[in-house]
């Protein structure tokens, strides 16, 4: 259903103010009536055209910066922009090569593979981008593998039905080939089909005393429930990549803007918050006039995600966030592609390879 501002605006309104926003989205300079006209040929008079701008000003979605200057977009502006644009998203093949590169070139791992992917978008759009993997405790063990090493110590690979989770040493246990090999059958053969949830709470239950052939692997059963609680606690943090692009932009050049921006980012509670905030099952979602600070004061910031998921499991969130005057276009374009890459499912095109 369409939001009431969209209802309420001329199709004409709605053509004007689209071209204003993103005119100032490309150049950053406050739009004007002539601007418009002479990028756009506009089939209007300029004297129109600044009608439907003073129109839109008084409606909230143009703001003046100054007296006699040009526009600028607000937040309502920016909502009713991305709304418009949520419903043709346009591919942009230069930046769909480079995140196709990313799922190409991946390692096994499954978390290394969107963080590559996440990495990819922060360095081509410049803007930082937050990883939340969301469903770790649901994947599925297929098998768990424990490779003795040189050192006596064992390197625990777990792989799941949506891929093979980053390894973990295992310290403090001696290993030799033979135990590894045959605690590596034991452990797969009792969780295999499990989710790791399971294994965990398993783990966890005090009152469940480890029997039969688990029994004879209790230390190590321990030892490597004791890494995977770990593992999992971390992995539930977010996790940002390219904040320090923001420092460049003109909106956060005021050190107090700048602060509390990287104050936001590096809030763990604060990130996981917002992004846990949906409003719609979109494939990309747009947040606008999110707030960084109790204050008021600090400029809000704009937030682009997407809820990558297969096989009805949700694995992780990807967002892109920066300034409100961001190219929307372009970020969502790269957050649709990767939303239908991994809705596709990474283990099974690794397993097609």
């Amino acid at each position: 259903m369409e939001s009431k501002e969209l209802v309420n605006i001329s199709d004409r309104k709605k053509d004007i103010l689209n071209k204003a926003i993103e005119d100032y989205i490309y150049d950053g300079v406050p739009v004007s009536s002539g601007s418009l006209c002479e990028k756009h040929n506009l089939d209007l008079s300029s004297a129109t055209v600044r009608n439907e701008l003073n129109a839109l000003e008084e409606m909230g979605f143009l703001k003046k910066l100054h007296t006699s200057g040009g526009r600028v977009p607000t937040t309502k502006g920016y909502k009713v922009f991305v709304k418009t644009l949520a419903g043709s998203i346009p591919k942009e093949t230069k930046l769909i090569k480079e995140i196709k590169k990313s799922f190409l070139n991946h390692s096994k791992y499954l978390t290394e593979v969107v963080k590559d992917v996440a990495k990819t978008v922060s360095d081509i759009t410049n803007y930082p981008t937050v990883v939340l993997y969301t469903g770790l405790k649901n994947y599925k063990i297929e098998r768990i593998q424990i490779v003795p090493l040189m050192s006596g110590q064992g390197l625990v690979l777990i792989e799941t039905n949506f891929g093979i989770l980053e390894p973990i040493v295992l310290n403090g246990v001696k290993l030799g080939e033979k135990v590894c090999l045959e605690a590596s059958f034991c452990f797969t053969k009792n969780f295999k089909g499990t989710t790791i949830d399971d294994l965990v709470s398993f783990a966890k239950d005090a009152e469940r005393k480890i029997t039969g052939e688990l029994k004879d692997y209790a230390e190590i059963f321990k030892a490597v429930s004791d890494l995977l609680i770990a593992y999992i606690k971390e992995s539930e943090k977010s996790i940002t990549i390219g904040a320090n692009n923001l420092l460049e932009m003109p909106e956060y050049q005021n050190s107090y803007d700048a602060k509390k921006i990287m104050d936001f980012l590096e809030d763990d509670n604060l990130v996981k918050k917002v992004l846990s905030e949906s409003s719609d099952e979109a494939k990309v979602e747009f947040k606008l006039g999110v707030k960084t600070d109790d204050s008021g004061q600090a400029p809000d910031c704009a937030i682009v995600k997407t809820n990558c998921k297969t096989d009805g499991v949700n694995l992780a969130q990807i967002a892109v966030i920066g300034p409100e005057r961001m190219d929307y276009s372009k970020i969502a374009s790269a957050l649709l592609y990767i939303n239908k890459e991994i809705e596709g499912g990474i283990s099974g095109r690794e397993k097609d390879e």
